[in-house]
């Protein structure tokens, strides 16, 4: 994180990858415009996946390691908004983890909080916010999206006006399932990030999860329509 200490430097690349045969690296600047995070390679090794808030919209990102062309993917709305985004190997769909946390908990994070003097880091939206937070998302991506380069300097206002112009441009967030936050390790309470993954075969989200019990588990559901 930036301080005032530390502050971002000017010309501050999020993403550069380094090629070891011409010991140069590469510049990816398309995506460093959509102010990517959490990078994720493809199966392939061909592309970099991300996701970040460019103009105030959470969109998914893919770039093209040999050509370093970004296609990006926006959301009509604020529902979807994940932590983490992981494509499948096939690549037919995304899935995310979710970011803010629910109601149903809400009671038991207050009191974790107030015990272990924690500064709720994993709820930045706040509680029951318009995206339901507890929650791992499938996205669905259009064939032909409508974001380019100028949308990341438009206002979220100016965004979501084209959005609603073109709404088969946009990216689809489904509710896949839910996941419990709240788990016992080593007799403590503690909030889990779900993490959620894709299996090989790009049929299953497998994700962390806390049973009725409290437990810490690993939990696989059922991606509909994957073949």
């Amino acid at each position: 994180m930036w301080t005032d200490r530390y502050p971002r430097p000017a010309d501050f690349e999020r993403v550069r990858l380094y090629n070891l045969d011409t010991k140069e690296f590469t510049v990816f600047a398309g995506l460093q415009l959509r102010s990517p995070a959490h990078e994720i390679w493809s199966a392939d090794g061909e592309r970099i996946w991300t996701h970040g808030w460019p103009s105030g919209h959470h969109c998914i990102s893919k770039t093209e390691v040999k050509t370093r062309q970004t296609t990006t993917y926006v959301m009509p709305d604020p529902r979807g908004r994940t932590a983490h985004v992981h494509p499948a190997p096939n690549e037919e769909f995304v899935v995310g983890d979710g970011q803010d946390f629910g109601k149903n908990n809400q009671a038991d994070i207050e009191d974790l909080v107030r015990a272990s003097k924690v500064d709720n880091p994993w709820a930045w939206g706040g509680y029951g916010s318009d995206s339901p937070g507890e929650v791992i998302w499938k996205y669905e991506l259009p064939e032909e999206t409508l974001f380019t380069d100028e949308h990341c300097r438009m206002s979220s206002e100016e965004l979501a006006h084209i959005i609603a112009e073109k709404p088969e441009q946009s990216a689809r967030a489904v509710p896949l399932c839910q996941f419990r936050s709240m788990a016992r390790v080593l007799k403590k309470p503690m909030r889990n990030e779900s993490n959620a993954h894709v299996t090989p075969d790009s049929r299953w989200a497998v994700f962390q999860s806390a049973s009725e019990d409290g437990l810490y588990e690993v939990w696989a559901a059922r991606v509909p329509g994957a073949e």
